[in-house]
């Protein structure tokens, strides 16, 4: 379209984290004597890695000139229409070193410390001798509250989730109780049922005795008469 400026986005590439610092303090002037020694620590750091075959991850978006200037611009890089690049070795977790790795940063430290000597920690050393016995008593106070009421926190904290237990506890026993109660009920009431039958199935026998006895009665007196009149149609006969 005529008269329509169309605004061209520059070209990006992807580095690590390392390489971000490392071109963050290679480009930065006047290093205070910290930042140069964090600056060779990170050299050291990467090629470590790079001796030991770590696959890096590269994470953070630059445009391609960073860094070839000593003012590079740290503002957040455009997004471009073009598809991300598919490196798998980007796309790879770095792998945690091993402690054999870790060792020597530790004796660096060590030994740094070991120079620094009464220089260590010394400017909160500092801090702590310019304040007067006053405003050390009031921090020391300060400590002191702050310190309780996080062990008065802990501790309500601490109570709150014993009462929480006890009262569930206590719901849960008052539930079996209740349970066992009704077990208990049930259990009377079948014990009362069963005499109740025993005591009917008992009467029922004794009446079907005495009606066994009845029958074998009658029977008896019928086989009696039956006999008489026989002997009563034999005489006729005769």
């Amino acid at each position: 379209m005529v008269g329509r400026k169309v605004k061209q986005k520059g070209k990006f590439k992807v580095i690590s984290e390392l390489d971000y610092k490392i071109i963050i303090l290679e480009n930065g002037e006047n290093l205070s004597e910290d930042e140069t020694k964090r600056l060779n620590n990170l050299r050291e750091q990467k090629a470590l890695l790079c001796s030991r075959e770590f696959n890096i991850q590269k994470t953070v978006k630059v445009p391609l000139n960073f860094g070839s200037s000593k003012h590079c611009s740290f503002s957040e890089p455009e997004e471009s229409n073009d598809e991300p690049r598919n490196d798998d070795k980007s796309e790879e977790r770095i792998t945690v070193p091993p402690e054999s790795a870790k060792e020597p940063y530790r004796k660096q430290a060590r030994e740094e410390k070991e120079s620094l000597q009464d220089n260590f920690r010394k400017d909160i050393t500092e801090k702590k001798n310019q304040l007067s016995p006053e405003e050390r008593k009031e921090k020391k106070l300060q400590s002191d509250r702050k310190y309780k009421m996080k062990v008065k926190l802990r501790k309500a904290k601490k109570d709150e989730d014993d009462d929480f237990c006890v009262n569930k506890f206590r719901e849960i026993l008052e539930k079996k109780e209740e349970k066992m109660c009704k077990l208990r009920k049930l259990n009377e009431t079948t014990k009362l049922n069963i005499d109740r039958l025993e005591v009917q199935l008992s009467v029922t026998n004794d009446m079907i005795e005495e009606k066994d006895l009845d029958i074998n009665k009658l029977k008896e007196k019928y086989r009696t008469l039956h006999k008489i009149h026989k002997t009563c149609n034999f005489l006729k006969q005769v």
